[in-house]
């Protein structure tokens, strides 16, 4: 019975499976994946697609059961709801976990040479894991959302009133109630919508649409309402308990002769060392800004943000020299904790954005500029009329020019680098 069970299923949204298997192997091939080993590379907003295609997967999985009677049917002819429920999760984790493989194997090829020394199985692993995850976790959430409503559509909407409820929920409750990390709060209403799909399963599917619907909200408010009390009591009263993983990223210069390691434990504290390729040489950088990324040149100098207070950071340039790191403040003035810096289509020069000015940066000659100013204080121009300038947007048009765009009017400006 299970055999001809999963052929059903598989007849039945074989198009979702393989548009989710197909975009994650295109993303794969064209270095857009998920990457098999510890570096600043995340995974791009492309790879939302695949997580989409599973939830919409996941969101026709009872589709065929509540359209015309056809769970009555099924039962009728001496299927029970344990095999069908059974056949629907395995064979979405099933497509997870083989396209998680298919991937990790491609990612491993597409992946620069110059990383290979920081691959391992352990990294694999953890990317396959992430691959199975973020693709499975939303089919078993469009799964639970497909046992309320007939068709793709009813389970849509059933899944926006879910997660309508949710930050409706939130809104209720008062700020000096609010957890700042509402883990146990996530794991509750995870674990509600499961035992939501399997109380409606086991009991609900030929009942009318509105009393599935009313076993659906109240266990999963009950759900989250555990979840909530638990954050509140145990997870407050012993934050400890709760333990943050370990982390570790590298990110490489552009000749490969260098790397720099970020180390994270606890969530909070964070090192960052300067690693010399040829002999492991490793060299402590100190007080470096964790919310801000580090930039390489072309030319292998790091550029990295450095704190000396709480709003007091600087741009540091670092630069390896006959077995020294030598330091170069580049700007005079402090800039922001969440300063970015977005390097020229070329990667000789440096773009940032520090107290509201565009500053183009020089690492070899450690010369800044001040290209533009985003003015972000409002002028009134007419009375009772009060217009904002800022920009919202700035990028490299090219290799010698700065575009950015300004909001009331709204326009693009782009600026020439001599």
């Amino acid at each position: 019975m299970i055999p001809r069970l999963l052929w059903k299923e598989w007849q039945e949204r074989r198009h979702w499976f393989l548009l989710w298997s197909l975009s994650l192997v295109a993303l794969s091939m064209v270095g857009e994946g998920q990457y098999c080993t510890e570096n600043y590379k995340e995974p791009t907003n492309w790879m939302m697609i695949p997580i989409l295609l599973a939830l919409l997967a996941g969101l026709q999985g009872y589709s065929s059961e509540l359209t015309g009677n056809r769970a009555a049917f099924l039962y009728m002819r001496g299927v029970i709801w344990k095999q069908v429920l059974a056949v629907k999760i395995l064979l979405g984790l099933g497509v997870a976990i083989l396209t998680a493989v298919l991937t990790t194997a491609i990612s491993v090829l597409a992946m620069p040479a110059v990383y290979h020394p920081f691959m391992t199985m352990k990294t694999a692993a953890f990317s396959a894991l992430f691959v199975v995850l973020f693709t499975g976790g939303p089919y078993l959430l469009g799964l639970c959302c497909s046992v309320v409503l007939p068709g793709i559509f009813g389970s849509i909407g059933t899944l926006m009133l879910y997660y309508g409820g949710i930050m409706f929920i939130g809104m209720l409750i008062p700020k000096t109630l609010q957890i700042t990390e509402p883990i146990f709060s996530f794991i509750g209403a995870v674990l509600g919508i499961l035992a939501a799909m399997v109380v409606i399963v086991r009991f609900g599917l030929t009942l009318a649409w509105s009393q599935r619907l009313a076993r659906f909200a109240a266990i999963s408010l009950v759900g989250i309402g555990i979840g909530y009390i638990t954050d509140f009591t145990i997870a407050r009263v012993y934050p400890h308990a709760i333990a943050k993983p370990f982390s570790r990223e590298v990110a490489l210069s552009p000749s490969g002769r260098y790397a720099l390691i970020s180390e994270t434990e606890d969530g909070q504290h964070h090192r960052y060392t300067f690693v010399v390729m040829k002999n492991d040489k490793r060299l402590p950088i100190e007080k470096a800004d964790s919310s801000a990324p580090p930039s390489w040149t072309t030319n292998d100098d790091l550029v990295q943000s450095t704190y000396h207070g709480t709003y007091d950071n600087t741009l540091q340039l670092f630069r390896y020299v006959d077995g020294h790191l030598l330091q170069h403040q580049l700007n005079n003035s402090p800039i922001d904790a969440q300063c970015r810096l977005s390097p020229s289509p070329d990667g000789k020069l440096l773009l940032a954005d520090v107290h509201n000015d565009l500053l183009v940066i020089d690492p070899p000659s450690g010369s800044v500029r001040t290209v533009a100013n985003l003015d972000v204080h409002p002028h009134s121009t007419k009375r009772m009329r009060t217009t904002t300038y800022y920009a919202i947007h700035y990028w490299w048009q090219d290799n010698h020019t700065i575009g950015y765009e300004q909001t009331n009017p709204s326009r693009r400006i782009f600026v020439k680098v001599e």
